[in-house]
């Protein structure tokens, strides 16, 4: 909140549509990215209290991509994040193991993977419950 208060300082003889201090100035000074400045400042337009007073940060990642990426690693759980990072750097989307990671605990996949491997081998051939997980 403190950086979107110095972004709203104008200079009197400048257009209202520019502040004085730049993001790219702030995010150096503060130690922040310029995207997630410019984010703090389309959530406060758009009146979302709830992303704007978050603890987290988000995704850098538009939805459709990151959507892009769950259905891919859905479609083969039994990948790795290396895996998923690797063919997802094969359709032109370049992305860290952490923001793999994190895109996969934020959506559930990865709860939904730990279950399903505590229940059943997963691999490209096969889909079959463990010998000590009874079906009742």
């Amino acid at each position: 909140m403190f950086l979107l208060g110095l972004r709203d300082i104008h200079l009197v003889a400048h257009p209202a549509k520019r502040p004085f201090l730049c993001q790219t100035w702030l995010a150096g000074w503060f130690g922040t990215l310029q995207e997630l400045l410019s984010r703090w400042e389309d959530y406060r337009e758009a009146g979302d209290w709830p992303r704007l007073m978050s603890r987290h940060d988000g995704p850098l990642l538009p939805s459709a991509q990151r959507q892009a990426l769950i259905q891919l690693w859905a479609r083969h759980l039994w990948w790795s994040v290396a895996d998923v990072q690797a063919a997802a750097e094969a359709e032109g989307l370049t992305l860290s193991a952490h923001a793999i990671t994190q895109i996969g605990q934020n959506s559930g996949l990865l709860v939904a993977r730990r279950v399903l491997r505590e229940r059943f081998p997963l691999s490209a051939e096969t889909l079959r419950p463990t010998d000590d997980w009874l079906v009742t």
